[in-house]
């Protein structure tokens, strides 16, 4: 795309608004089914000879990576542009999943996490605020519930593409992250190809709605979140979601190698 092509002018409407916030959702798609490695977990472990422990501790460390450049990433998606933040890093992720495949040792697929870690962390950063942007007030808890599918789908996805393809590929763990890689690198082009930002004017038009919105309700009635942190049943939903969360990160990254062992399937099987 053009670059004078890149940004929109004109808030989008209809058909049009609802196939910007899909590509979103796609490009969160991507960046959440490159790294998914349960379905080959304990091929590569066997592989590369190191403990389910050991990968636990990459993978920990990856995602302090990836915490602290998603964090770097939101603040540039704000300076640059979402779109041309989202786009490259796109590529470079799927670059990196390229690059894990030919690890054969533990210090370079450590490299190999990290590197995509951090490439992701700065990429997921502009999904987030172009879902903002390209919903009004009304649809966005719509939005963001298909834009939470993206950790779940892409193992749905990469746990599929595993079982119909690694027959093919005598069980080879690094078919799979090769797959990964040209997915996401195709992918990349399309987001590319499709996906439009606002215009500063535009999006500093919302804003200031918004904050006269938000500027209204407070005149009418200062509300305290005081009272809410008080109340037991807001920590107690807070305490289920997180230990739901700790429920889907560990199935998310051993899943498949717990099924594995435990009925003692094959790993298409698990």
């Amino acid at each position: 795309m053009l670059p004078q092509r890149r940004e929109l002018t004109v808030y989008p409407t209809g058909a049009r608004r609802r196939g910007l916030v899909a590509v979103v959702i796609f490009a969160l798609f991507l960046t959440a089914y490159e790294g998914q490695l349960a379905p080959i977990l304990s091929l590569m472990l066997k592989d590369l000879g190191f403990s389910k422990v050991v990968y636990g501790l990459i993978t920990a460390a990856s995602l302090l990576v990836g915490a602290v450049a998603g964090y770097v990433g939101g603040a540039l998606a704000d300076r640059i542009g979402r779109v041309r933040l989202l786009v490259p890093f796109l590529f470079l992720s799927g670059v990196a999943v390229l690059f894990m495949a030919t690890a054969h040792d533990v210090q370079t697929f450590t490299a190999a996490r990290i590197l995509l870690a951090l490439v992701e962390g700065i990429a997921v950063a502009g999904t987030q605020p172009l879902i903002r942007d390209f919903t009004p007030r009304v649809g966005r808890a719509q939005a963001f519930a298909f834009w939470s599918w993206g950790s779940v789908v892409a193992n749905l996805v990469a746990a599929a593409v595993a079982a119909a393809t690694l027959g093919f590929f005598n069980d080879n763990w690094r078919s799979q992250l090769i797959i990964m890689g040209v997915v996401s690198i195709v992918g990349a082009a399309v987001v590319a190809a499709t996906l439009q930002d606002l215009s500063p004017e535009l999006r500093r038009q919302i804003r200031v709605s918004e904050r006269d919105v938000v500027e209204t309700r407070s005149a009418i009635a200062r509300i305290s979140v005081r009272p809410l942190l008080n109340n037991p049943v807001i920590w107690l939903h807070v305490s289920a979601n997180a230990m739901l969360f700790v429920l889907l990160g560990t199935l998310n990254a051993y899943g498949q190698t717990m099924v594995e062992e435990t009925f003692g399937v094959s790993v298409s099987q698990a």
